[in-house]
């Protein structure tokens, strides 16, 4: 059984053809089949199965895709690279949910199905599209392997990241998280509880042997940044982001509601 898992999860060297690389075919096709669930699942609720029950369930698996992706990614981490990953196969102590894009599975499912963090729904929906979209436009941790596109290692990454963004796209168009302008500070006030819990991450795991920079709250993103200030304008930046998902929330409801009157 060992055999076979070393076989299916271990590393597939990438050549010309099907390396992956910003903005390459296999990034395009991986965008493409991501937007185009994203497609199919509105198309079925607004013009094939117009229930609302139907709304409700696709979420409901989405969510929970959301969490057997990155929960089974810790049982075949090991099996990677011909299971000698980090030298015994251990676990890779970056995927622990400190990160934006992996804290957001934790937080879609309490805010999902649990009674207390239905407050927090439309924070968590909106964050589910910003930071899984920025990732899947400039895909850094897919970029920097040099494995194939078609590799289990980068799968999972576009499988993850595409699950949280087709969720909390999913919340918006199926008018599961209403947004309110007035309410916008909610978001506000998510991402600076995930940056002191990414601070907390990195203060905790940071070692000698490896520097942890979840939330990317250390290293600067652009070089201009100055260090002391970058975990400041890391929180605007996203947050700024999650208010052009407001803008354009509201312009496609505007749109809707104007298409209607004239039908």
């Amino acid at each position: 059984m060992r055999e076979l898992f070393l076989k299916i999860f271990t590393e597939i060297p990438a050549d010309e053809n099907t390396g992956i690389s910003m903005f390459s075919w296999s990034h395009i096709l991986y965008l493409v089949a991501i937007l185009g669930v994203v497609v199919l699942a509105i198309v079925e609720v607004y013009c094939i199965k117009k229930e609302e029950s139907r709304r409700t369930k696709i979420l409901d698996i989405v969510a929970i895709l959301v969490a057997v992706s990155y929960i089974s990614d810790f049982f075949l981490q090991p099996f990677w690279h011909g299971g000698t990953l980090l030298e015994n196969g251990e676990i890779i102590l970056d995927k622990f949910p400190f990160h934006i894009c992996i804290v957001l599975c934790p937080l879609i499912l309490f805010s999902r199905f649990s009674k207390h963090g239905q407050k927090m729904k439309s924070a968590v929906s909106v964050v589910a599209v910003v930071a899984p979209l920025m990732w899947l436009i400039y895909p850094g941790t897919a970029l920097d392997t040099d494995q194939a596109f078609f590799s289990y290692e980068v799968f999972q990454l576009f499988a993850y990241h595409g699950l949280v963004f087709i969720y909390g796209t999913l919340c918006l168009a199926f008018n599961e998280s209403k947004l309110n302008i007035k309410k916008c500070y909610e978001e506000a006030i998510l991402l600076v509880g995930i940056s002191l819990w990414a601070t907390f991450g990195n203060i905790l795991y940071s070692c000698e042997d490896h520097d942890y920079n979840w939330f990317f709250l250390k290293d600067p993103v652009f070089g201009f940044i100055p260090e002391s200030i970058n975990p400041y304008v890391v929180i605007v930046v996203f947050y700024l982001s999650c208010l052009v998902i407001y803008g354009v929330y509201y312009l496609v409801k505007y749109l809707a509601t104007k298409k209607l009157r004239r039908a």
